[in-house]
């Protein structure tokens, strides 16, 4: 297995290794389609090596997404590689959003939305010990 770098850029996002934790930043004014969200998680694995990590989201600069990225976002192949997944936003009616597709969609990772990166931070740190 190859050892993965630690910073990655595309025009859609940054990802960056902080030991366990993977996050990944959103540009601005980025609006996901099915086809952007397998390029996202091609990158994403393609970054990571095989690795597993917990996964840090900072949504800064989704615009947009349809549902057929969503479907396919929550899908075993998409989440293949990611032990649990915090979002973060900075605003309530984004994460009540957030919250709202998480609980009308199959998770078969742990996923959570938070407006404090250092509390998502934790709540993925402790999410493998439950």
């Amino acid at each position: 297995m190859n050892q993965p770098q630690l910073k990655y850029e595309n025009e859609h996002l940054k990802l960056e290794i902080r030991g366990e934790i993977l996050e990944a930043v959103y540009k601005k004014g980025v609006k996901i389609d099915k086809k952007i969200a397998e390029e996202l998680v091609k990158a994403r694995k393609d970054f990571t090596g095989g690795r597993q990590f917990l996964f840090l989201i900072v949504d800064d600069g989704i615009v947009s997404m349809d549902k057929p990225a969503r479907e396919y976002l929550s899908s075993e192949d998409a989440t293949d590689g990611i032990i649990a997944t915090a979002f973060i936003q900075n605003s309530l009616y984004s994460i009540m959003l957030i919250n709202f597709f998480i609980g009308i969609t199959r998770h078969k990772i742990k996923v959570k939305a938070f407006t404090d990166k250092n509390e998502a931070t934790n709540w993925l740190k402790n999410s493998t010990k439950n």
